[in-house]
Formats: structure tokens, C-alpha cells, sequence
């Protein structure tokens, strides 16, 4: 734990978490591991066997209940579409605010966020945690080292079955299945728009083809293959990003491909590798556990006051513009 007295003063907060889904347990869970005698709120409908959880977590049904607790921390886990309504409530208070990715479920929602952070003392960041892995930080170090020359093109990959990654649920009625609630591969694994822009800067051109390939009822995308441009023209990066929700083996990767070389980062096996023409791979990273830390990193760097690699709202924003741009190019040339 950080020797920071200001962080130190952080752990008898009070958190806040809105909804309480997957993602909203590993809040929870980080929250406990690093503030163990903190008070937490969660706003729930669901029915909580409450002996799984510690004393220090109170249950409550409306919004209100959670803010006369007034929260040190809140953090907002709830389906996309609902965001701006729980920030709008959140607006008032002094409480540091994170928002699950997506920021929201439409640009048009987005920009409501946009307004309402403005006017906040302290703007609220998304939770794009794999910012906050190591081996992202390897990757960014090998690239301004030019350990493998002048990017050129970049390959990422990333798919896993719904059924195993929300186990136990009717999967129609998740939220990654409805578009409503800002469901679909494009949005739900938006990390690898973030850390990609965090690598490359800002989109300069994208396009995708969409697909339901076996959840044919759904009505979102299960799969999506995008096509960007990052880079100036000058120098280009292009690159191709496949996400899914229907592979078997869980995957996700990026090969970054350069004029010396290429970069293999396996986000599942926490591993970064430096390939060359002749010379043996080079390990620059390993840690099976790299990636599923990196929620409770996020929540130290939030803790500490580090703020500076946090995706902020408007990033989150020109992400859901460059997604919906993929998606009315996509449905218009299938018009």
C-alpha cells in the first residue's frame, strides 16, 4: 500500500458503487482488498445473499439512500444508457466519480456527460483499467526506444464466449445484448480502442464489418472487425481489430509490427516479446497476473490523486463517435 499519507487518509472513505453486475463485484472487491475497514454503499434491485460480503457493506434500492451517505468515492457500474442519470445525481456532491467503460451508450448521451463533468470541481475519468497494466507500460517504453524500428501495422484480437464470460446468467437479458443498454462487442470491448489510442494517438479513419454470427436474436453486434488509421500521412499505422463474442478459447493479443521487428503482447498471459528477423525472441515482460490486477491498480492511482493516466470523459466520447461513424458506415453500405 502506498506510504502517501494522503492516500493513507483515503481508507476510512466512503464508496459509493452503482449497480452491481460483474464489474460492480470487482469494484467491491478491490475497494476491500486495499480499504479493508471502509464503509461501502451499493445500489442493487438484485436480491444479495448479504452473508457473502463484510459488515462494512450496506445494501440500498434508490439513489437517494446511497447519497445522504455521502460519498467519498462513487463509482458508477450500471448499464451504459444509465450513466448520465446517475452522474446528473452524483453532480451535486464532492465526490470523486468513476464511470465504467462505456462512458455511455450513445454520443448523444455522451455529450450530456461532457457537459455535466465541466461543471463539476473534479472532473469524473472512465474505467479503461487495462491503462493501468505493466506490460502497457513495457510495450510504450519498447516503442519510444524504436526497439522494433517504424510501427507500421498493428494486429489486435480479442474474443471470448459470452456464455463463459457471464456465466450462470440468461444471456438475453445481460446487458451486452442489448443495444439500448449499450451492448455489442463495439462497445462492451471498447478497452482495445483506448489502450490502441493511448499507444497511437488519436483515430484518424475507421470502418468496420458487423455481425451477429451465433446470437442471431440478439440486437447488437457479437462480432466486429475494424479497420483504423492512426499516424499522420506522412506515416501511417494502420490497424485491424477483431472482437468477438463467440470464441471458444478466450484470446486477446496485439502484434505491433515495425520495420525492425514486431511486438507480441499477450494480455492473457501478461507476456510482451520482441521478435526480430535473426535473433532469438526477446522477453521484455512476464506476469500471469498482469492483467487482473489491473483494477486494483486503478483504484490505487485513484486513491493516491494520480489522475494522469485515467481516460478521460472526452476521450470516452470520441470513442462512441468513431463507433457509431463504424456503424452507419456499416449499415449504409448494407442498405
Amino acid at each position: 500500500m502506498s506510504s502517501n499519507p494522503y492516500f493513507q487518509n483515503k481508507t476510512q472513505s466512503n464508496f459509493a458503487i452503482l449497480g452491481f453486475g460483474s464489474i460492480g463485484r470487482r469494484h467491491l472487491a478491490s475497494i476491500n482488498k486495499i480499504c479493508p475497514t471502509s464503509k461501502v454503499r451499493v445500489l442493487t434491485s438484485q436480491k444479495i445473499d448479504q452473508r457473502q460480503y463484510g459488515a462494512n457493506v450496506t445494501w440500498h434500492h434508490t439513489i437517494d439512500a446511497v447519497l445522504q451517505t455521502q460519498p467519498d468515492y462513487a463509482v458508477i457500474a450500471t448499464s451504459a444508457a444509465l450513466h448520465g442519470e446517475y452522474l446528473d445525481a452524483l453532480a451535486a456532491k464532492s465526490c470523486k466519480v468513476l464511470i465504467e467503460k462505456p462512458v455511455a451508450a450513445t454520443v448523444e448521451q455522451a455529450g450530456r456527460i461532457q457537459n455535466v463533468a465541466k461543471s463539476v470541481k473534479v472532473p469524473p475519468v472512465v474505467a479503461y483499467n487495462i491503462r493501468f497494466s505493466r506490460a502497457l507500460g513495457v510495450v510504450h517504453d519498447a516503442l519510444a526506444r524504436c526497439l522494433i524500428g517504424n510501427v507500421h501495422v498493428v494486429h489486435a484480437v480479442v474474443g471470448q464466449d459470452l456464455a463463459q464470460w457471464r456465466p450462470g446468467r440468461e444471456l438475453a437479458e445481460t446487458v451486452s445484448a442489448s443495444q439500448k443498454n449499450g451492448g455489442g462487442v463495439l462497445r462492451e470491448l471498447s478497452h482495445e480502442l483506448d489502450y490502441l489510442c493511448n499507444l497511437f494517438g488519436e483515430i484518424r479513419s475507421a470502418s468496420a464489418m458487423l455481425s451477429r454470427q451465433k446470437f442471431i436474436n440478439f440486437d447488437v453486434e457479437d462480432t466486429a472487425l475494424m479497420h483504423l488509421r492512426f499516424g499522420t500521412e506522412a506515416r501511417k499505422i494502420l490497424a485491424s481489430v477483431n472482437l468477438d463474442f463467440i470464441r471458444k478459447d478466450p484470446c486477446r493479443y496485439c502484434h505491433i509490427i515495425g520495420s525492425e521487428g514486431t511486438l507480441r503482447w499477450d494480455l492473457l498471459a501478461g507476456r510482451v516479446t520482441r521478435c526480430g528477423k535473426v535473433e532469438a525472441d526477446e522477453e521484455l515482460y512476464s506476469d500471469p497476473l498482469d492483467l487482473a490486477q489491473t483494477n486494483e491498480m486503478m483504484w490505487h492511482k485513484l486513491l493516491d490523486g494520480q489522475y494522469e493516466k485515467f481516460t478521460t470523459i472526452d476521450e470516452a466520447a470520441q470513442y462512441l463517435h468513431w463507433i457509431e461513424v463504424m456503424e452507419a458506415g456499416w449499415a449504409s453500405a448494407n442498405a
